[in-house]
């Protein structure tokens, strides 16, 4: 049912209780059956303490992988193009343009998979925290493109989600998960 529902809603947040196993649900459901039906890239962050400069290392590390070809685009063209954590910050459609294009560049599906989102609403400032959300909902506005957002957040953090317009609008549908 969660693996349908991305095909037309390219956000899919987790919600839960610590401990009713959103990550594992995750990472041991959902990503393995979005793999049977076709390739996936899979970029797992956590917010931390540093939720910009995290994404950009994952995103860095993605496309510098041993083994893998790096993305041309990401090396090329404009400097504020990149994944640098200021470039993320300021520019909050800067992380949909580096997943489709690394979409394209490989031919899958990318899924970012953020991780324990309340830890951006726990350790951050306001203004941080709606600026990385903002970034993330955005990465994953149209259900055409090759990008998806599945994200893991505690129950009890909800209510905190709904700062501005793009947020509401991306999480205005959410799957509850019960414990086991």
């Amino acid at each position: 049912l969660l693996v349908e529902q991305l095909r037309d809603q390219p956000l899919l947040a987790l919600i839960g209780p610590s401990g009713t196993g959103k990550s594992s649900l995750a990472l041991g459901g959902i990503i393995p059956r979005l793999r049977e039906q076709g390739p996936v890239c899979l970029v797992r962050t956590r917010p931390g303490r540093d939720p910009f400069g995290a994404l950009a290392r994952v995103l860095q590390q993605r496309s510098t992988a041993p083994g893998r070809a790096e993305d041309p685009a990401a090396t090329r063209g404009d400097p504020e193009d990149r994944a640098s954590p200021a470039a993320l910050r300021a520019d909050p459609f800067l992380l949909g343009r580096l997943l489709r294009r690394q979409a394209r560049h490989r031919n899958q599906t990318v899924v970012l998979f953020v991780d324990q989102l309340e830890e951006v609403l726990s350790s951050t400032d306001a203004q941080t925290h709606r600026a990385y959300l903002r970034c993330i909902c955005l990465a994953s506005d149209d259900p055409a493109d090759p990008v998806r957002v599945v994200l893991t957040l505690r129950d009890d953090f909800l209510g905190r989600l709904a700062l501005d317009t793009d947020i509401r609008r991306a999480l205005s549908r959410v799957s509850v998960v019960h414990p086991p």
